[in-house]
């Protein structure tokens, strides 16, 4: 964490730095994915997971690690943007209770990327039980050597039990932990989102955006992304910061309007 950030946010939440947690400090946070690491995470219950509470900060880690470490959200946004403009798919992918949310999205992602977009509605937070489907009719099943980007949705079961995935950057979007996260081979990154944060309409995802790319174009609109108040976000405001950073990483600077003609 850099100290810009540990300061602001110990100014404005009053918590403790991450150096001044405790070891037995069993909550969600930077000191205790520093010292729980991924192997070890990976063998615990759902429940058990659940139970360390909200996650407070966007974190990462490259493949070759077994740790989670904290980053701005500028630098998950950002490297994921990146890592959608080399793509030749963009996976979309939920368990039972978000799978509503993945139509729409799928749509979002097809306009704003120009890529194929595939999506794989779990049955449950666990086990193999999926649908799959794609924007590329002329797939019946997902392309397991593709460069793609994948975003998990809240709770779903891990990756490895549906598909085997060989080049995939992945981000998991969740208010709390879960195993999916931990049960991975490639570079995966975290964005917390705020409670409540799903649910939102057709429309209201539509006008959302609108509003999003209308803040975007004023020039403090990063630092106040980076610097709020909390640093879990809806989901729709997580999502159009991303395809904003991927239209400016593409060159491409037009507003993102009329989603979906």
């Amino acid at each position: 964490m850099t100290s810009m950030l540990a300061e602001k946010y110990a100014a404005t939440r009053s918590l403790r730095l991450p150096s001044e947690i405790s070891r037995a400090d069993d909550r969600a946070g930077p000191a205790f994915f520093a010292t729980h690491t991924i192997s070890e995470l990976k063998a615990w219950h759902p429940e058990r997971l659940r139970q360390l509470g909200a996650l407070p900060f966007p974190m990462w880690s490259r493949s070759s690690q077994d740790h989670f470490e904290v980053r701005l959200w500028a630098e998950v946004l950002g490297n994921l943007a990146g890592a959608l403009e080399k793509c030749s798919v963009v996976t979309l992918v939920a368990g039972h209770a978000r799978a509503a949310e993945l139509d729409t999205l799928q749509l979002i992602f097809h306009h704003h990327t120009g890529k194929p977009v595939e999506i794989i509605k779990c049955f449950a937070e666990s086990g193999p039980g999926h649908v799959w489907s794609s924007t590329d009719t002329a797939l019946i099943d997902p392309e397991l050597d593709a460069k793609r980007v994948m975003i998990v949705l809240g709770s779903a079961p891990p990756i490895g039990e549906l598909y085997r995935f060989r080049d995939c950057v992945a981000l998991f979007i969740n208010e709390h932990a879960a195993p999916a996260m931990f049960d991975r081979s490639w570079p995966a990154y975290v964005a917390p989102m705020s409670t409540n944060g799903w649910s939102l309409s057709h429309i209201a995802y539509r006008r959302l955006l609108d509003i999003e790319t209308e803040l975007s174009f004023d020039p403090a609109y990063s630092e106040m992304f980076d610097y709020p108040d909390s640093y879990a976000r809806p989901l729709c405001l997580i999502l159009a910061e991303l395809l904003r950073m991927f239209h400016q990483t593409t060159g491409r600077e037009q507003a993102l309007e009329s989603l979906i003609d």
